[in-house]
């Protein structure tokens, strides 16, 4: 085999490699947002966050995918280059399509994570509607406000000083 062949093919079971490993890393079905925890014991906010990260993946289990990558596993060092992540910890929440959309960099507020998880999946419940099921009627604020008038009254032009 020439070099340049056995480069071209490197790279290609290379590709392969990485795609299968952040499939499996993944491990999420369509329409589930990810969540991506890269923490690692080197620092002392990723130690207080995995509490927080334990909780979250309680409340949203089956609702939202959840990734761990170890930042102190030499053998994640690519997906760690992959998303430019330098700080542990950092999350990385991709919506169901895979787009990277919020990124939080060192300790996060639990509800904070939470709440930009929430904005993520599909609201399932049915917005209030009334006993009879037809559209409310409008109001006016006050009784004493009259209707706004069909006609257009003109703006004076004269300039004030």
């Amino acid at each position: 085999m020439s070099t340049r062949f056995k480069g071209l093919f490197s790279m290609l079971l290379a590709g392969v490699l990485l795609a299968s490993f952040l499939s499996a890393l993944a491990g999420c079905g369509p329409g589930k947002p990810t969540f991506m925890s890269f923490m690692g014991k080197s620092s002392k906010s990723a130690e207080e966050m995995k509490p927080i990260v334990g909780k979250l993946k309680k409340k949203f289990k089956g609702k939202v995918a959840f990734v761990d990558v170890d930042m102190d596993d030499k053998e994640n060092k690519g997906i760690i280059a992959e998303y430019h992540v330098s700080m542990n910890p950092t999350f990385i929440l991709k919506n169901a399509q895979g787009q990277i959309k919020e990124t939080f960099m060192g300790a996060a507020q639990e509800e904070m994570l939470s709440m930009a998880l929430e904005g993520f999946i599909p609201s399932t419940s049915k917005p209030p509607s009334s006993a009879t099921g037809a559209m409310p009627q409008s109001m006016p604020v006050s009784p004493s406000v009259p209707p706004p008038s069909s006609s257009v009254q003109p703006v004076p032009s004269t300039p004030t000083p």
